[in-house]
């Protein structure tokens, strides 16, 4: 039994990283710089500045200041991808 878990879990994951390897399109290094630079770290600062303002404050303050920081964050990649 426990074989066949292991084996279907294994094919599964083989299944999904080749699926994703065939549709997702490669990208040039500049490309990725550009996604690291202008998305990634801009989303893991808010999401630092999100954890930090939930660490620190009770629960009936942060949640109001994850909606306006998640707003933020859709507005800054919405106008983004407008103007690549």
């Amino acid at each position: 039994m426990q074989a066949l878990c292991f084996i279907t879990k294994a094919f599964s994951f083989m299944f999904v990283y080749v699926w994703l390897r065939s549709t997702v399109p490669r990208y040039r290094y500049d490309q990725l710089m550009n996604l690291g630079w202008k998305i990634m770290i801009p989303i893991a600062l808010i999401n630092l500045v999100c954890t930090a303002v939930a660490v620190k404050f009770p629960f009936f303050i942060w949640i109001p200041v994850a909606a306006v920081l998640g707003f933020l964050t859709y507005r800054f990649l919405d106008r983004f991808a407008q103007n690549p």
